[in-house]
């Protein structure tokens, strides 16, 4: 064997012979790293003009050497370069390096620029960008499907990418020492405002430029008669010329100035409101017995002449919010319990069995305790809200009028949502209640030491549901209804007594938790001018005051001398809420008589303070017993009624009223202070900082000593102890960034000031603020501005030694604090003026109304809104069938379909087997706006092609529910038939809505048989009824069984059945079998269940309702 061995022997290379530049890859096969022995470097050969890269192990190479040029060896230094330095912030980021706070500093690198007109520019050589922030990206996937028939099959599925971002970032920029950028962005933040920007460019102390700003600046002034904004994007300078200092702005203002008045701590807020903006749907009498003794109790208030005590009240509404718990059926009768006002047409003789007496179940025949009792009109069937009409009543009611009925009714708890007068008898509401909401209660009360009772409480032994046994012998569920007293209907009648159970003589001054402190109210007469009285007509007097009415006052006193206030019997008091003759002047704040402090009513003490009182104020005639009759009847026997009384307002409906809007000249108006929270709110949030200004008194406060301000929340907290204590009304003007405004506010402002000595500086200021009108016409009290405002201030302070000295002259006055003389007088003038945009002939011109906007469309074309009609109340006599009577209800129904069409088949994804004749048929082709309103100009963008709502009517061709023996065939008679559909209109008072007339085009449908005799189209607006099967039943097929066994149901008049429990929801479930169980139909049965329980002569028909 032979060994041979070899070494080698290297001199070891010190760190400063090797090369630093690392070419990050391996260029030989070492592939671990070099030992110091081996030195690789790059030398440059002027001759080849090349880099020359080696590695040797002293005088030896041991690889090839690589030869670049010298763009390739440049692109290898900066790819070096970059992969050192992340891997620097890597390492950073990570704190894994020794100085890595210094590293961390800075993301992105300073750059250098070699430029000696740039350092001179902008004081340095260095461009310094600082970011800071994250960055984050969602992204998804979301795939829907919905297996409803409604939808069309491609509208079933959806598929939609996900895709969320969220960059919150804050960028500080400098280049060299003098120019400066700060950004901030934030896409989730609420308003555009939070997001900012500014440049900021600052000169030298010596240079005429002091600074430049660009971006969200601001322009404050120090004056108390012209205040500046501090909300501004645009350009600002500050210029100096040696003591002269001049700031110019030219901007877009981002915000609106407002003032709010606080006294006491607390701000004073004002109201104001006519005589026909009382609080309607909300305040409502529990009897006609209450509203007739209302104005007699309350003669001699704070004293409330009356016996009455209600002790327990239960009041039920309209579910809207589909509550589930403390719900119950409910029958409401308008004359329940009343004896006098009765509003049924044509009431039996003897139906009232105690006249004048006081309400009380039996005070008629609709007592719910004697119900199929002697000389009831009430029977066991009014139990059941689905037959009450006929067969609960035995007399004629129509609902929505003699009496209302609700389907799972949502009781109100007491203090919650609404507040009882246990004395007066009246309810009063949180939340107002629509027009077409019911309204319905059951109270007791003591009188004389008796307890009387108008309808059912609900333990009072009504149990909610019961169990009966049917025709069939089958147990169904019956759901009793409780009997009450209906205050408000689902159908606005004024002729009705119910309808003057509305208070129509309180006022909402929208405050919450009123206080006596600093609440004023007065009443005005605003004709020519507002004043507290009113006057005679020309050529008439007014009766004597205290003939006519019973308040406290002197004998010489006159109609015309006294205050409305006193004249409307709210001014009775002094301020301790005795009686006073003449009252004291002032509002009779009187809780629970004349406010109600929870939710910031004013109340009238009478009911009808500006119709029946002010008529029976100003009767002249000598004879007040004819006052109800006349005033019933509209007879004036004045000129003073005719003029002052507003009888309209309370005999109809506030829209109504408006007929006599020259009546509508009485104005309350008053002021009420709000507190609550911490400091004086002040309207805004997100407020700017320094956009706050306080005064008290005329005197300028300061942040920070007399006040601090919560710049969040909009809060002004008054420091000061002895100012707040003071009750000196304090003013806080502030700026409030516009969160929704649409209009364009240029601020131009030039403020100068200049410094005589440090003891004296004049200034002067000119400011523009120029508001660019939305349109050409310019709305009344919203008209735009271009106001201009021009103004001197000057400031002299001098300490005054000898102010001092004198001082401390004074016994046991020893002071070293000197004295100062100040002296401040400001000028300013305003010159308004309006843009040129909204001149009309040369003038500035505000429209009251232009009448272009003022006509509102309800749109009827959507087919998704329509639904089967039940069968109209009349039809012509020839179509058979009777629409009283069940089954016989469907006779001479017709086929009719409702649809829009695709637009998918008149685009390049139309389905197969649709062809171009298809689509261009007179009946299914497109209708563009121009050929209905050639006049009407297309906006770029819009649609020109109008929806069409399309009817297929087939009056041969027999449709659902139809089951006329004389149709066995599937064919009707075209002239003896009918079809029709239905939908709900959500615009419930079609005279608020001030609803005219009914527009739609329609199409000739006989265009290609002109010879055809024609039908007819009816058009029904009103109450619709719903039953579309004339069985009195409500149908929600997703109560039916799930299982679909519907033998434990017992079939209505008509032949179907409906579901036995209450409806609380409207969907099918989506497991199992549910949807094929339920959804089969109004009836209630499945196709094969049709052909058996139905005529026999509709059995081989594969659907014989067609449903």
């Amino acid at each position: 064997m032979v060994l041979l061995c070899g070494g080698l022997v290297f001199a070891q290379q010190t760190p400063e012979e090797q090369d630093s530049i690392k070419t990050g890859f391996s260029l030989g096969t070492i592939k671990m790293a070099n030992p110091n022995s081996i030195v690789s470097k790059y030398t440059y050969d002027p001759i080849l003009d090349r880099y020359i890269y080696t590695e040797k192990i002293g005088n030896f190479n041991i690889n090839y050497p690589l030869i670049l040029t010298r763009k390739e060896f440049e692109q290898l230094i900066i790819q070096e370069n970059l992969k050192e330095y992340y891997k620097q912030k890597i390492d950073a980021a990570a704190g894994q390096k020794e100085g890595t706070e210094e590293e961390q500093k800075n993301l992105l690198p300073e750059f250098y620029v070699n430029s000696g007109f740039f350092e001179t520019l902008f004081g340095g050589n260095t461009i310094e960008v600082i970011p800071q922030g994250s960055v984050e990206i969602d992204l998804g996937v979301l795939f829907s499907r919905q297996d409803n028939p409604s939808f069309s099959p491609r509208n079933r599925t959806n598929f939609t990418f996900d895709f969320d971002q969220r960059i919150s970032l804050s960028m500080l920029g400098k280049v060299g020492t003098r120019l400066q950028v700060t950004a901030n962005y934030d896409t989730e933040s609420t308003f555009d405002f939070q997001n900012l920007v500014k440049l900021e460019y600052t000169p030298t102390e010596d240079d005429i430029v002091r600074k430049i700003e660009v971006g969200n600046v601001n322009m404050p002034l120090n004056s108390s008669l012209i205040t500046g904004a501090q909300s501004l994007f645009g350009v600002k300078t500050q210029l100096q010329f040696g003591k002269t200092t001049v700031t110019a702005v030219f901007s877009e203002q981002q915000s609106q100035s407002r003032s709010v008045v606080a006294q006491g701590g607390g701000t004073l807020e004002e109201f104001e409101f006519f005589a026909r903006d009382y609080d309607e749907n909300r305040h409502f009498f529990l009897a006609q017995y209450f509203r007739e003794n209302y104005d007699e109790a309350l003669l001699q208030y704070p004293f409330i002449n009356t016996n009455v005590q209600i002790t327990r009240i239960e009041v039920w509404v309209t579910n809207r919010n589909n509550q589930t718990q403390n719900v119950r059926n409910v029958v409401a009768f308008q004359d329940l319990g009343e004896s006098e006002r009765i509003g049924l047409n044509n009431p039996p003789p003897g139906f009232v069995n105690f006249p004048g007496a006081l309400p009380k179940n039996n005070n008629n025949d609709l007592d719910p305790t004697n119900i199929g009792g002697p000389g009831s009109v009430l029977t066991d069937a009014v139990r059941d809200i689905t037959t009450v009409e006929p067969n609960g009543v035995t007399v004629p009611v129509n609902e929505g009028f003699d009496y209302g009925k609700l389907e799972s009714a949502r009781k109100l708890i007491e203090g919650q949502d609404y507040i009882l007068n246990t004395q007066l008898g009246y309810i009063s509401l949180n939340q107002r209640l629509l027009n077409d909401e019911v309204l319905a209660v059951a109270f007791q009360y003591t009188f004389g030491g008796e307890v009387f009772q108008v309808g059912e409480f609900a333990n009072d032994g009504v149990d909610a549901t019961g169990v009966s046994t049917g025709a069939n012998g089958n147990q169904q569920i019956n759901n009793n209804s409780l009997i009450l007293k209906m205050l408000k209907s689902a159908v606005t009648a004024v002729e009705q007594p119910i309808w003057d159970l509305m208070m129509k003589n309180i006022y909402d001054t929208g405050a919450f938790q009123l206080e006596r402190e600093d609440f004023r109210l007065n009443i005005f007469y605003t004709e020519a001018s507002p004043v507290n009285y009113i006057l005679p007509v020309e050529n008439t007097t007014f009766p004597p005051f205290e003939n006519n009415t019973p308040l406290d006052t002197s004998d010489d006193t006159a109609i015309n001398e006294t205050p409305l206030i006193r004249l409307f019997h709210l001014d009775r008091l002094n301020f301790n809420n005795d009686p006073q003759q003449n009252g004291d002047g002032f509002f009779d704040y009187v809780p629970g008589i004349t406010v109600i402090t929870q939710n910031g009513k004013i109340i009238f003490t009478k009911a009808e303070p500006f119709g029946r009182y002010l008529f029976d104020v100003l009767d002249d005639d000598g004879n007040p017993n004819n006052n109800e009759n006349e005033y019933e009847q509209d007879i004036y026997t004045n000129p003073n009624q005719e003029k002052y009384v507003y009888d309209l307002l309370y005999k109809s409906t506030k829209t109504q009223a408006l007929d006599e809007a020259e009546k509508n000249k009485f104005q309350i108006k008053g002021r009420f202070k709000s507190s609550g929270g911490d400091g004086i709110p002040i309207g805004a949030f997100n407020v700017p900082r320094g956009s706050v200004r306080v005064t008290a008194g005329g005197r300028v406060l300061v942040e920070g000593i007399d006040y601090q301000v919560n710049y969040q929340l909009g809060r002004v907290q008054i420091l000061d102890e002895a100012l707040k204590a003071s009750n000196t009304p304090i003013n806080v003007s502030v700026e409030n960034n516009a969160v929704f405004g649409q209009q364009t506010r240029r601020f131009t402002g030039l403020n100068v000031e200049h410094q005589f000595n440090e003891n004296f500086v004049l200034g002067a200021t000119l400011l523009n603020l120029n508001e660019r009108p939305i349109t050409q016409k310019a709305n009344f009290n919203s008209e735009p501005i271009n106001n201009t405002i021009f103004g001197l201030n000057g400031n002299f302070s001098t300490e005054v030694p000898f102010l001092t000295r004198l001082v401390n002259k004074l016994p046991n006055i020893d002071t070293d604090v000197p004295s100062n003389l100040s002296v401040r007088g400001e000028f300013a003038y305003l010159a308004p003026g309006a843009p040129k945009g909204t001149d009309f002939n040369g003038e500035a011109t505000a429209y009251i109304d232009d009448f272009e906007g003022t006509q509102g469309a309800i749109d009827l074309l959507s087919p998704l809104s329509w639904f089967l009609a039940s069968r109209p109340a009349e039809l012509p006599p020839n179509i058979p069938g009777n629409s009283d009577n069940g089954i016989e209800s469907g006779y001479g129904r017709a086929f009719l379909n409702w649809y829009t069409i695709d637009p998918i088949f008149y685009g390049s994804q139309r389905p197969g087997g649709i062809s171009d004749d298809d689509i261009s048929n007179l009946y299914t082709r497109r209708v563009f706006i121009e050929e209905i309103f050639p006049q009407v100009d297309i906006v770029q963008g819009n649609t020109s092609v109008i929806n069409t709502l399309d009817l297929a009517y087939y009056p041969s061709e027999r449709g659902p529910y139809n089951f006329d023996p004389n149709a066995t065939d599937d064919t009707l008679n075209p002239s003896n038939s009918w079809a029709g559909i239905t939908r709900q209109i959500t615009s419930t008072d079609f005279e608020q809505a001030n609803v005219e007339f009914i527009e739609f085009w329609v199409q000739d449908p006989f265009l290609d048989n002109p010879a055809n005799t024609g039908g007819k189209l009816t058009i029904n607006l009103g109450n619709i009824s719903e039953d579309i099967l004339r069985d009195g039943k409500k149908q929600y097929e997703n109560g039916l069984p799930e299982d679909g066994d519907i033998s434990i149901l017992n079939p209505t008049v008509y032949g179907g059945v409906v579901p036995q429990n209450q409806s609380l929801i409207y969907t099918f479930g989506t497991t199992g079998q549910e949807r094929t169980n339920q959804d089969v139909g109004y009836d209630g049965y499945d196709d094969a269940e049709e052909r058996v329980l139905f005529p026999a002569e509709f059995s081989n028909f594969e659907d014989p309702a067609k449903d």
